[in-house]
């Protein structure tokens, strides 16, 4: 019962993709300014950090796209300056590596990060959203490097052990007619996830998360951020 106020301010998530009642910045702001501070504050960071990952992805890769919603503003990544460390050590690396290496070591760095935070925490969300987050990137990752005919296993993060539990998935999404519906039959899973993870006290640091996730993930739709219809057509030829 932790967050009772909280929750019951906050709009209810649609039970599938569909545009959010209150704007996505309104929502995130209250929950921010609750647990602002605290070892929580640091749990719906972790959350929130999947959109800047994804932003240093495109910094990384020379992509003309920035999301605005993370935690972190264009400038932070401009200036290198107070990004979490697993951003901000490929950021400033000089390594040499391909791209692709480059972008499998930023995202491995915040699943790992993901992963210890969930364990020093307790927290069963942070576990589950990692684990079908690791999971469900390296399945996907795996169809497109066997379609390639290139080596599988060097486009896993984190190990790659439970990619195969994710290829019914997988094969669920692709006999989806175009792109957008394969992301959506993901994003469905991904929702159904977090409803279960948020455990049975619905005001939850858990259940608080599940929210948060949830909302990023609702709200990315309208955004235009959370599909790359190439990708997904490369994914599942």
């Amino acid at each position: 019962m932790k967050y009772y106020r909280l929750m019951t301010a906050l709009p209810p998530l649609p039970d599938e993709v569909a545009p959010l009642s209150v704007p996505f910045k309104n929502i995130v702001e209250q929950i921010v300014d609750e647990t602002a501070g605290t070892t929580d504050g640091e749990l719906v960071n972790s959350i929130l950090y999947i959109i800047d990952t994804a932003n240093a992805e495109s910094i990384l890769l020379e992509r003309d796209i920035f999301d605005e919603r993370g935690v972190h503003p264009r400038e932070d990544f401009e200036t290198v300056y107070n990004l979490p460390p697993f951003i901000q050590e490929v950021i400033t690396s000089d390594d040499g590596s391909l791209p692709d290496a480059i972008v499998r070591k930023l995202w491995e760095g915040y699943f790992n990060f993901l992963l210890e935070l969930s364990r020093d925490s307790s927290s069963s969300f942070l576990k589950g959203f990692a684990e079908f987050e690791v999971g469900i990137r390296n399945a996907i990752a795996r169809q497109r490097a066997e379609s390639l005919g290139v080596d599988s296993d060097q486009a896993q993060v984190a190990g790659g052990e439970n990619a195969s539990l994710f290829n019914a998935l997988i094969l669920r999404a692709s006999e989806a007619e175009d792109p957008l519906k394969r992301e959506l039959v993901i994003d469905n899973e991904r929702l159904n996830l977090y409803r279960e993870l948020e455990g049975i006290d619905g005001f939850s640091i858990d259940a608080l998360l599940a929210y948060t996730a949830g909302a990023i993930l609702i709200d990315s739709w309208s955004q235009g951020t959370q599909t790359d219809p190439k990708k997904l057509l490369e994914v599942f030829a």
